[in-house]
């Protein structure tokens, strides 16, 4: 028997390989082969997971003719023959061809996704149509976040729904960060803040610079990390001074577990994200969050203990709780102890991903 997993990407799935790997290993008891089939042909040559991918991976091909792509992942599933797919939502026309072949050939199929309502940009009823359409295919579905199953059942999904609330490898990062827990009972010098995002519009960077800027720069040291076209101002807003940070590209996991382990508070400012992974990794390292409300991991990671959550629409509400926690450090306590994450572990999210695989088998 055999399960395939189809996703845009599989080599630098930051995060999720740990999560692959506990699959693969849970599947091979029930003698259930599981593999990969990835269609994003331009990958980093940097591997940014620090956790080798067991699992076989299938790279397709890439044709200059858009639709002879679209005929190699049909006639690819066809030469391996897999009893069960796992599909990675509905917004690649490869994820399309895969269904059609699952409904040609009469075979089990998954929908896995972390979409939500709110993290939806492009809205209408032409689009919601075809969202439910395709989420009506499937046999059940895996989901990463309370809202994408609520977004599920609005689409008209009625079958099986299997709920996680992580994405990411944590214990790597719980690992790596802090053993003990840091008092702020005494005043610290400096507050030492983490952003790390795609440095793009609506992650709200613009945002994050210009409240950062009418702080006193002494009593705080803000680190931005990640990549893309807003690179450039942050690097300019840093050298004139205007903010007290520094800027470091795209890190490999261990890497940004070392930045999260000299952090005290972890900042998102997003405007529009579904369920995302940092959120998880700087909890898991021990960091204060200061989360958006629009990021959905907010809704079921975020709890009195470990941080808040606000809206970044409205001007002075990021910038009131820095003042906050610059003037009062001790109202939050970075204790990793505290921070209970088990139930949101990678084994418990294999296991539900192995459940969801090894129901379709037995029906």
């Amino acid at each position: 028997m055999l399960s395939v997993l189809i996703t845009e990407t599989a080599i630098n799935e930051v995060g999720k390989h740990h999560l692959f790997n506990q699959v693969k290993k849970k599947l091979a008891e029930k003698k259930i082969d599981f593999k990969i089939l990835t269609f994003k042909s331009a990958e980093d040559e940097k591997v940014y997971s620090n956790r080798k991918l067991l699992v076989e991976v299938i790279k397709s091909k890439k044709f200059q003719l858009e639709i002879l792509n679209y005929f190699y992942i049909f006639f690819k599933l066809i030469k391996m023959r897999p009893n069960h797919l796992i599909i990675g939502g509905y917004g690649y026309t490869q994820n399309w061809i895969a269904l059609i072949y699952s409904i040609f050939f009469n075979k089990k199929k998954t929908i896995w996704t972390g979409a939500s309502e709110s993290s939806t940009i492009n809205k209408n009823f032409i689009l919601d149509n075809l969202k439910s359409f395709f989420v009506k295919r499937f046999d059940n579905s895996i989901v990463y976040g309370t809202k994408s199953k609520r977004y599920l059942i609005k689409l008209g999904f009625k079958r099986k729904i299997f709920l996680c609330k992580n994405i990411s490898d944590i214990e790597f990062f719980s690992k790596k960060s802090f053993s003990k827990p840091i008092n702020f009972e005494k005043k610290k010098d400096k507050i030492n803040f983490i952003f790390c995002a795609r440095l793009v519009k609506h992650k709200g960077v613009d945002y994050l610079i210009n409240t950062f800027q009418k702080i006193e720069k002494k009593k705080y040291f803000l680190t931005i990390i990640g990549e893309g076209p807003l690179k450039r101002k942050i690097i300019e807003k840093i050298r004139s001074k205007k903010i007290n940070a520094k800027y470091i590209d795209r890190l490999n996991q261990l890497e940004l577990a070392n930045q999260f382990k000299k952090s005290d508070v972890f900042i998102s400012t997003t405007l529009n994200d579904p369920f995302t992974r940092t959120l998880s990794e700087a909890i898991s390292s021990g960091c204060y969050c200061i989360s958006s409300i629009y990021d959905d991991a907010s809704f079921d990671l975020i709890t009195k203990q470990n941080g808040v959550i606000y809206d970044p629409k409205k001007n002075n509400s990021l910038l009131s709780i820095l003042h906050r926690i610059i003037d009062k450090p001790y109202l939050i306590q970075k204790n990793l102890i505290n921070i209970n994450l088990k139930r949101f572990s990678t084994n418990s999210y294999s296991s539900i991903f192995s459940s969801c695989i090894i129901d379709n088998f037995h029906e």
